[in-house]
C-alpha cells in the first residue's frame, strides 16, 4: 500500500514539471523520471500483490502457499529497475533540448 501511494506522489510531483513556466532540459527530464518510476511503482505493486492473490487462489492441492513480502518486494524492485535501465537509456542516448516554437505571434 505504501509503494502505491509512494507511486501515485511521483504522479502528482511530475505534473508540475509539466507547467509552461518550467521550461528547462532538467524539467524536461525529471517529467519523464518521475512519471516512469512513478508508474512503476504503482502499477508495479499493484500487480504483484494481484499475483500473490492468482497464486493463493489458484492452489489446487491443500498445500500452505506462503509468498513473503520480500518476494512481491523483489518483484516491484525488478521493474522500478527496468523501467529506470529504460529512462537511464532514453536520457544518455535522446536527451532533451528546449525549443521555443512561436505558432502564431499575431493571436
Amino acid at each position: 500500500m505504501i509503494l502505491i501511494i509512494l507511486g501515485s506522489i511521483l504522479f502528482y510531483v511530475s505534473i508540475f514539471f509539466f507547467f509552461p513556466n518550467a521550461v528547462s532540459e532538467k524539467a524536461c527530464h525529471l517529467r519523464f523520471w518521475f512519471l516512469g518510476i512513478g508508474f512503476a511503482l504503482m502499477y508495479g505493486s499493484l500487480f504483484a500483490k494481484s499475483w500473490r492473490i492468482y497464486r493463493l487462489m489458484t492452489n489446487a492441492t491443500v498445500n500452505i502457499v506462503t509468498i513473503k513480502n520480500s518476494t512481491v518486494g523483489l518483484i516491484v524492485a525488478f521493474l522500478v529497475i527496468i523501467q529506470a535501465i529504460c529512462l537511464g537509456l532514453w536520457s544518455f542516448l535522446d536527451p532533451k533540448k528546449v525549443a521555443f516554437i512561436e505558432i502564431d505571434k499575431y493571436r
